[in-house]
This record gives C-alpha cells, sequence and structure tokens, in this order.
C-alpha cells in the first residue's frame, strides 16, 4: 500500500513539474489589496480612512521604551516627517521618521507596500548622534 501511494504521489509531482497538471495560481482579491495599501497609508503615511471597515488608526506599528518612557508617550512630542516614492509600478516605498529634537535620536520606519499582493515589509531603524572624535 505503501509503495501505491509514493507511486501515486511521485506521478502528481511529476505532471505538476512538466505542466501537464494544471494547477490554478492563487490571486490576491481586490478587497485584499485595498487593505494593504490603507494599512500602509494609514500607519506610515499618517492618512487614516474612515470607511475602512478595519478602524484603522495612523500610530505607528511599532512600540518601544527609551529612557523609561513609552513611545505611545514620546513620538507625540517629536517631530514627524512622512514621504513616499514609487519604487516601480508594483512597489510604494514609505518612510516615516520620528526624531526627538532634545536627544537627536532617530527612529526611522521604511515600509514597502507592494501592488500586486497585499503585502507590506517594513523595517524599524533607531539612530543616536554619537560623539564626533575630531582628529588630531
Amino acid at each position: 500500500m505503501k509503495t501505491q501511494i509514493h507511486s501515486l504521489l511521485v506521478c502528481v509531482f511529476s505532471l505538476v513539474v512538466e505542466g501537464l497538471l494544471a494547477v490554478p495560481a492563487v490571486a490576491p482579491t481586490e478587497s485584499e489589496l485595498s487593505e494593504a495599501a490603507r494599512w500602509a497609508a494609514a500607519k506610515f503615511g499618517g492618512v487614516a480612512d474612515a470607511a475602512s471597515p478595519s478602524r484603522l488608526t495612523t500610530a505607528p506599528p511599532f512600540t518601544f521604551i527609551y529612557d523609561g518612557k513609552s513611545s505611545a508617550e514620546l513620538l507625540p512630542r517629536w517631530k514627524v516627517e512622512r514621504t513616499s516614492r514609487e519604487l516601480d509600478p508594483n512597489r510604494v516605498e514609505r518612510v516615516l521618521n520620528y526624531r526627538d529634537e532634545t536627544t537627536g535620536l532617530q527612529v526611522r520606519g521604511v515600509a514597502v507596500e507592494y501592488r500586486d499582493f497585499p503585502t507590506v515589509e517594513w523595517t524599524l531603524y533607531f539612530r543616536t548622534p554619537g560623539r564626533r572624535r575630531r582628529r588630531s
């Protein structure tokens, strides 16, 4: 019995690899694409869609503790800049940059929104202004 099942699986796998057995591709729905775009616009662009069923907020998609204080307490007082640019027809890069004017700490979130798949990749960067060494 095990040999028959194994042979059947090998046969089906061979047919799929050779393209003789059609396997339909999964395509994202328009709703899925729209929800990913709304999420990216809210979280990195600062634009919330009031008509969205998910009721997204523009709060950043991350939290941290700095000097014993939560980011929810700190970030509203920091300078914020948002930019976006089209990388190609299927990708948009969105950058969310916070800067503490007192300490110089920067928190930068870089997101890539895919227009052909409901995916948003994002990375968070922290940068502190270190003391520069003077050359002798």
